[in-house]
């Protein structure tokens, strides 16, 4: 992943609310999977309410998030709470995304750019 910081996290949010509820998002006892692929992609599946399958791609210049939430707010809190736990320093092994994931994402896909 490029290099984020917590404050371009807190950019890429739509208000404050969003990073506040995504610091405790930012719990790995809450997330079934994490892992970053060979591309750089972070991703996970967030155990909430309900299950939500997301990832984000910092290529610079621009951040390509998804996540299958029926959140109106882009990026969301689990977008940004995986962010969180990439910049935390929250260990995350190198694997392959499950096409499951990708596929429930995709069908959310949006786009946040940051410099």
């Amino acid at each position: 992943m490029s290099k984020l910081t917590l404050d371009t996290i807190k950019g890429l949010a739509p208000d404050s609310k969003s990073i506040a509820n995504a610091k405790t998002v930012a719990d790995p006892r809450k997330w079934s999977s994490l892992g970053v692929d060979a591309d750089g992609v972070l991703w996970g599946e967030f155990n909430g309410s309900d299950r939500y399958s997301l990832y984000a791609s910092s290529k610079s210049p621009a951040t390509m998030t998804a996540c299958s939430c029926p959140s109106r707010k882009r990026p969301c809190k689990h977008v940004l709470g995986l962010l969180m736990l990439a910049v935390g320093g929250h260990p995350i092994a190198t694997k392959e995304m499950p096409v499951a994931v990708r596929e429930a994402a995709d069908e959310a896909y949006y786009e946040s750019t940051f410099e």
